[in-house]
């Protein structure tokens, strides 16, 4: 069986065709665990604000009792939900996942 030109780059084309295929699949199954890791991240920092949010809302029904220091407990709180933003949105921006510090 001889096979001439035209038949042996269309195998050729085929076979370009199906790596390329190969390909797009690989870069896309890196691309959703890329994005199931940023979706988790981004679940574990809301819990972390959620926390953070309970502390001060305990701290706030302590305020009579304490005055002063739970205002500035609760100044630091808020500092540090706003730290927790910043790095989400930094690592997003870097197009990578936070890591715990």
């Amino acid at each position: 069986m001889t096979l001439n030109t035209k038949t042996l780059l269309l195998l050729a084309g085929w076979i370009l065709a199906g790596l390329a295929s190969v390909a797009l699949i690989a870069q896309h199954m890196k691309w959703s665990e890329q994005q199931a890791r940023w979706q988790t991240e981004l679940g574990q920092q809301q819990q972390r604000v959620v926390e953070l949010e309970l502390i001060i809302a305990e701290l706030h029904t302590d305020i009579d009792e304490s005055g002063p220091t739970i205002s500035e407990t609760a100044t630091k709180t808020g500092s540090a939900i706003s730290n927790v933003f910043d790095r989400v949105r930094s690592s997003f921006s870097r197009g990578g996942v936070p890591s715990d510090e």
